[in-house]
């Protein structure tokens, strides 16, 4: 995982997948986002949707699969 413009990415396909597939079998309760260019740019001068994106389970650029 890595942190881009405040917000945490996960670039790693296999990392992001093992992530998912934990939070099921766990029963983990909780939402992946796959962030674009609004999600980021919104994010910079609104913390508070910041944190609902840094919230998730995990996060990926929308065109990075």
């Amino acid at each position: 995982m890595q942190y881009c413009f405040g917000l945490k990415f996960e670039f790693s396909h296999q990392a992001l997948l093992d992530t998912v597939h934990n939070a099921v079998m766990s029963r983990t309760a909780g939402y992946v986002c796959a962030l674009d260019g609004t999600n980021v740019a919104y994010s910079i001068d609104n913390p508070e949707y910041r944190d609902i994106l840094n919230g998730a389970i995990v996060n990926n650029a929308d065109s990075n699969w």
